[in-house]
């Protein structure tokens, strides 16, 4: 055969049949690489406080508590009993506002056929001594108007601007508040020196205004107002002339009394309700 190989050609020998021994497992063995290199840490997105605390508030809107059925009965009926005994409070409370007491019909009364009512306070620390509060009306009020217009509109410049301070303005209107409401202390009269600007001379005065304006008399009607408004601006005068604890005081009892006549003129045990 040797003999009869072409030229070009090489014999070629078939591989070595591999022994027991040299039969490789096919299982691979990874064999760790050391490296210098630091591992990186997976990025991880991180929520802000606001987006956790929505979060749980969804969570907590989304997913209500649900109570058993006992402890739902009982929150019921506790919540019941509650709203039961606060109309029992409401209804007491009521009952109490509209409790009148002969004081207070005594009130009604000279309201009704004086025209005006009238009290007598004490200050908790001078019990020996009264001062006596009236009511006023709302013809009165408007006297009290004018006068403070008069004075803002006296104070204007050319230009139109009031120089003026407000607290003024505000002292003079509560000094004539309590020369329309205050009479005097154990019975005396503030003004006992002048018979003219006596608060029941004054308070009849106002009435009679009135009258002469329903009446037509319209010239007697200004004379006898402008009268009015200078001896109540003297009897205003005085007042400012008292201690500041007692005018607080007076202020704060007149207060009272008005909300008092309000509650009493207001209820259905004095005057019949339409």
């Amino acid at each position: 055969m040797e003999g009869n190989m072409q030229p070009g050609t090489e014999k070629r020998q078939a591989p070595p049949i591999s022994g027991m021994f040299d039969k490789r497992d096919k299982e691979t063995v990874a064999v760790p690489i050391q490296s210098d290199a630091k591992p990186v840490a997976k990025k991880e997105e991180f929520k802000g406080v606001f987006e956790q605390h929505a979060e749980t508030v969804k969570d907590r809107i989304g997913k209500p508590a649900k109570l058993p059925d006992e402890a739902e009965a009982s929150v019921e009926k506790a919540a019941a009993a509650l709203n039961n005994n606060e109309v029992k409070k409401l209804e007491a409370e009521f009952d109490d506002l509209e409790k009148i007491s002969d004081k207070d019909l005594e009130l009604a009364e000279q309201m009704i056929f004086k025209g005006y009512a009238e009290t007598n306070v004490i200050i908790p620390n001078l019990p020996k001594h009264e001062f006596t509060i009236i009511s006023t009306s709302a013809e009165e009020m408007g006297i009290i108007d004018e006068i403070i217009f008069e004075m803002v509109k006296k104070s204007e410049n050319t230009e139109g601007v009031v120089d003026l301070p407000s607290s003024k303005v505000q002292a003079m209107r509560n000094s004539l508040f309590l020369a329309m409401s205050y009479r005097g202390v154990d019975k005396k009269e503030l003004m006992e020196e002048n018979t003219t600007a006596h608060l029941n001379t004054l308070k009849r005065s106002i009435i009679k205004i009135s009258d002469l304006e329903n009446a037509g008399d319209l010239e007697k009607s200004v004379e006898l107002k402008n009268t009015v408004k200078k001896y109540l601006k003297l009897r205003a005068s005085k007042i400012g002339r008292l201690a500041t604890p007692i005018i607080d005081f007076l202020s704060g009892e007149k207060y009272n009394f008005d909300a008092r006549m309000l509650k009493i003129m207001s209820s259905k045990h004095i005057l019949p309700k339409s």
